[in-house]
């Protein structure tokens, strides 16, 4: 009767004690010089051999065994958590889509208002501009009309007049979701921003001719953007960490 697989898993684990001996006697063994040598290496090679296709018969079934729990394992895991991956792929697409949707508006207003809040600058920079100039007549004060003089030729200056920094509202944080923060570059002033560049060249290899240039300095540099480089700043935003299966 054939041995079931019971039996077989049963069977006691081989030892290599009864041919230990020999092989620490072949290991000895430099260079057959003789027919007798000659028949005692073979003899000696044919019980290691033996006890070697002894060894690997006896783990064969086993491993297999192991082999058939292992992949029975991942199916079992695979049947719980691939719905959840699913849902968790599914929920980042939402959260993923909503922030580039609101990032998207946020452009669109701020593309809508700059001009508005240049115009509202510059306004503003001109009235005090002529309160300089009118205090520095009234008081004979030539340091007061310099000043005047200067925001004068800022406000006419292309790029000289930069609104108020707005902060884009934030993503929603929710309890237990793992998120992260996200520097964006602000370009406050190109000119002087491509200048300080172009007179550094250990930026040039963040260099790109889109925006990854900016953002690769706004996450180097953070909120320190600004005081490292003139003519841009970085603004933060908080976004969901993807799910890694």
């Amino acid at each position: 009767m054939a041995d079931t697989d019971l039996d077989i898993l049963q069977q006691p684990k081989p030892d290599v004690v009864d041919v230990a001996a020999t092989v620490d006697v072949l290991r000895q063994v430099g260079v057959i010089e003789t027919q007798a040598e000659y028949v005692s290496i073979a003899t000696a090679w044919s019980a290691i051999r033996a006890k070697k296709d002894a060894i690997v018969a006896w783990f064969k079934p086993r491993k297999a065994k192991a082999r058939e729990v292992y992949e029975q394992m991942l199916a079992d895991e695979g049947t719980l958590v691939d719905p959840l991956d699913e849902a968790l792929a599914h929920a980042t697409k939402l959260m993923d889509a909503f922030t580039k949707e609101q990032r998207r508006r946020q452009l669109v207003d701020s593309a809508k208002s700059q001009v508005v809040a240049v115009q509202e600058e510059t306004s503003r920079v001109l009235e005090e501009a002529q309160a300089l100039s009118d205090a520095g007549q009234a008081l004979n004060d030539p340091e007061l009309q310099f000043q005047a003089h200067e925001m004068l030729e800022r406000a006419a200056r292309p790029g000289g007049i930069v609104p108020p920094a707005r902060r884009d509202a934030p993503t929603p944080v929710v309890a237990g979701m793992r998120t992260r923060d996200v520097w964006d570059p602000v370009l406050t002033n190109k000119g002087e921003a491509l200048a300080f560049v172009a007179s550094h060249p250990e930026y040039w290899e963040l260099f790109d001719m889109n925006e990854s240039f900016g953002k690769n300095l706004a996450k180097l540099y953070m909120a320190r953007l600004g005081s490292v480089i003139p003519g841009m700043s970085a603004e933060v935003r908080t976004v969901p960490v993807k799910a890694r299966k």
